[in-house]
């Protein structure tokens, strides 16, 4: 008996036993499985079919596998085969049922019944009393097109005609606001973004408008439902439409981002925007007219000089502090202490310095001078309703 270069002892197998396994593997099984089957190593068991196709395979031995070895070796392959065999049909049929249920499903939310013994025993009611149910005019017009009125509905519920009832009673998606179709407008600079469902035909319209060619475009349209997010210059394409006769709401920003599927572009901001509007309890900005805008513009401006004010005025502390000069709190006593303060530092710092921080001082002195002369224009603004005058109310003196 020979020995391996490791020194464990080399398996003899008869020629018999060869043949078996090669019927084996020639019948369809993988080497390394009907190796790990037989007990026999993955490379000897390739060399048996090797040698199989030359006509070379040959038995040896002084030590034969006995007929009960051969029999148990015929039916763990066996066993292995079946076991495969079975799998794959499991599988199969697995897949099959799959198939056939998604098809089920699919001619149940079609019909609004479901396939075999659970019933859509609402929609069955719904058929048998139809003159029992108030139809909704808008609902006959977007019956016409039930993939858009579906599009807004859990899968479950789609196809039945009580639950589209229900779920535009509930604010579902379904095209149209009193009457009026709805209209998804992302604004920008040049180029807007237009999205709408035609609630007659069913029809998905995603396409881009030059801002030149708004008003032209809504010009020629029948009044609608515009959403609009509101930013830069909402308010003022809000008036502009109103102006047309169409009906204009403007969204809040993180009213319309939980919308926003996949990619932030134009067109998902259109979609985004149009979904968003016919949510149920959505809350809407109010359209400022131009007397609003014009009043918070100068409360902006002001706003914006006192910030410039106080950033230079600490910027001014900061640098003096460096050379030991502090001030009380305020500007009073900033400004009633700093001439005396630069003076005293003339001595100890170059004339250029001292000359370019009297220059902040002065520049400070400017905006001061600038917000005082935005102040009177607040008291002197007509105040035509109690919205102007609350944002009158809210300028303080600083």
């Amino acid at each position: 008996m020979s020995k391996r270069k490791d020194g464990q002892v080399r398996g003899q197998y008869t020629l018999e036993y060869k043949l078996e396994a090669v019927r084996l593997v020639k019948g369809g099984q993988v080497v390394p499985v009907t190796a790990k089957i037989l007990g026999v190593p993955t490379q000897t068991l390739g060399n048996w079919v090797r040698l199989s196709d030359r006509g070379q395979l040959a038995g040896a031995g002084d030590k034969p596998v006995s007929q009960e070895q051969m029999e148990l070796a015929r039916l763990r392959a066996q066993l292995a085969r079946v076991t495969m065999e079975r799998d794959i049909l499991k599988k199969r049929r697995r897949t099959s049922l799959g198939n056939h249920c998604e098809d089920a499903m699919d001619a149940s939310l079609l019909t609004g019944k479901v396939i075999g013994a659970h019933k859509d025993e609402t929609a069955v009611y719904q058929e048998e009393n139809r003159e029992r149910f108030v139809v909704n005019p808008l609902m006959d017009s977007a019956s016409k097109c039930p993939d858009v009125i579906n599009q807004g509905l859990h899968k479950h519920h789609r196809g039945s005609i009580m639950n589209r009832n229900t779920g535009m009673n509930a604010g579902q998606i379904i095209g149209t606001m009193n009457g009026q179709q709805v209209v998804g407008l992302d604004i920008a600079k040049k180029v807007f973004q237009l999205h709408t469902v035609d609630m007659g035909t069913g029809e998905i319209s995603n396409v881009q408008i030059k801002s030149s060619k708004v008003r032209e475009h809504f010009a020629n349209r029948k009044p609608c439902l515009i959403a609009i997010e509101a930013c830069g210059s909402g308010h003022f394409w809000a008036r502009e439409l109103q102006a047309l006769g169409h009906t204009v709401r403007l969204l809040h920003a993180k009213a319309v981002r939980p919308f926003v599927s996949g990619n932030k572009t134009d067109a998902t901001d259109a979609r985004a925007i149009w979904l968003a509007v016919q949510q149920p309890g959505v809350k809407f900005v109010g359209v400022k007219s131009v007397a609003q805008q014009a009043t918070l513009t100068l409360h902006r401006q002001r706003e914006s000089l006192m910030k410039m004010r106080i950033m230079q005025t600490n910027a001014l502390r900061g640098l003096l502090y460096e050379f030991g000069a502090t001030f009380a709190k305020g500007k009073k006593a900033l400004f009633s202490e700093i001439e005396a303060t630069l003076e005293a530092l003339v001595e100890t710092l170059p004339q250029v310095v001292v000359d370019s921080l009297r220059e902040q001082v002065e520049r400070i002195k400017k905006l001061d001078e600038d917000m005082l002369t935005i102040e009177p224009i607040f008291l002197s603004w007509p105040q035509s309703n109690s919205q102007e005058r609350r944002l009158h109310a809210g300028c303080n003196v600083v």
